[in-house]
């Protein structure tokens, strides 16, 4: 009966094995594969508060970095453009998209992507790779009686949630400025609320922090965790229940157990 119990225990230990095996192998490589969207809206608000959207303009995505040993790195070709992701801010962020678009303009490097809007304000980079992205819109578009001016920004494929989940398909909404005469306001206004077009993803007048982690490794982890959890309770067992089995597995009927 200890040898039936014994081997059972193995047959236990190996599947758990296997299982943590699987875990290990499998996750990181569907992670690596997965490919991402990004859906831009732009739209503009008037001095008269009259939200207009903006047809025609044209975005540009350059991928900058790389999720590696649990940071943001420079994407290759844009190690020396001298920029930290260190600093998740806003303030942060948006200097180191200005640095970013300098170094671009300065060596001259291809998108990845070029997207215009369309009637609607919307644009879709399809099929891209995970990472962080660059977005540089082409220049001011004329709408409502007036200019609109839009920054760089940065956004990482895929995005972290304040719930834990993960969206590969993120749509992203620029903020605008209302240009008069030619001047650029320094305080632009926060555009309004609007729908995605689709559900589940997020919208965003800011970009992304450039710290969030793919949740792949967290869900790898966990379930490594489970699996320690099942083989610690396999090699657990009341004291009592060790002794009982021991004693049947080397008395005789009828004979006391040996002490």
């Amino acid at each position: 009966m200890l040898k039936k119990k014994k081997t059972k225990k193995k047959k236990s230990i190996f599947l758990a094995g296997v299982l943590l095996l699987l875990i290990f192998s499998a996750l990181p490589v569907a992670a690596a594969g997965q490919m991402g969207s990004l859906t831009i809206y732009y739209y503009g608000t008037t001095p008269e508060e009259e939200s207009v959207v903006l047809a025609g303009a044209v975005f540009s995505l350059y991928r900058v970095g790389i999720y590696s040993e649990g940071e943001w790195k420079l994407e290759k070709g844009f190690e020396n453009a001298g920029v930290s992701f260190d600093d998740t801010t806003a303030s942060g962020q948006k200097k180191a998209a200005e640095t970013l678009e300098a170094f671009i303009n300065k060596e001259n490097l291809p998108a990845k992507q070029t997207e215009k809007t369309d009637s609607s304000g919307y644009a879709r980079f399809g099929e891209i790779e995970t990472g962080l992205y660059l977005v540089i819109p082409a220049g001011d578009i004329s709408c409502g009686g007036g200019t609109f001016h839009a920054g760089s920004f940065l956004i990482s494929i895929p995005e972290g949630q304040a719930d834990g989940s993960v969206l590969y398909d993120v749509t992203a909404e620029p903020k605008s400025e209302w240009v008069s005469d030619g001047d650029k306001p320094e305080n632009p206004q926060p555009s309004p609320e609007k729908p995605s077009p689709d559900k589940g993803t997020s919208q965003k007048g800011e970009n992304v922090k450039t710290g969030d982690d793919t949740p792949v490794w967290l869900f790898t982890k966990i379930l490594a965790a489970s699996v320690v959890v099942i083989v610690i309770l396999l090699f657990r067992r009341k004291p009592k229940e060790e002794v009982m089995s021991s004693e049947e597995s080397i008395t005789e009927p009828g004979d006391k157990p040996l002490k």
